[in-house]
């Protein structure tokens, strides 16, 4: 999956280590690659459960529970689809 996801951000050629280090520590990448831009790119490539395998189900919670992160969104109903899930799983 760490390979699939490194694809993602070819423009950058992030490395392996560098994409299980922001997982890991949430962290800035070396090459300006912030949390905000990394966590777009994965909510709007992956599938719900995709995410839950490669982020865990906390902390997919705490990401789509971030304003910032889902107001960057786009299509809207992507960001409306997140903010519903969010809503369900704080309840």
């Amino acid at each position: 999956m760490i390979r699939s996801i490194s694809r993602l951000f070819w423009e950058v050629q992030l490395s392996e280590s560098e994409i299980e280090r922001i997982l890991r520590d949430h962290q800035l990448s070396e090459k300006g690659i912030n949390k905000k831009m990394f966590y777009h790119k994965l909510l709007t490539t992956y599938t719900w459960y995709q995410l839950i395998d490669i982020l865990g189900l906390d902390n997919l919670k705490s990401i789509i529970s971030n304003t910032e992160v889902l107001n960057g969104l786009f299509p809207k109903t992507l960001k409306r689809a997140y903010q519903n899930a969010a809503g369900i799983l704080s309840e």
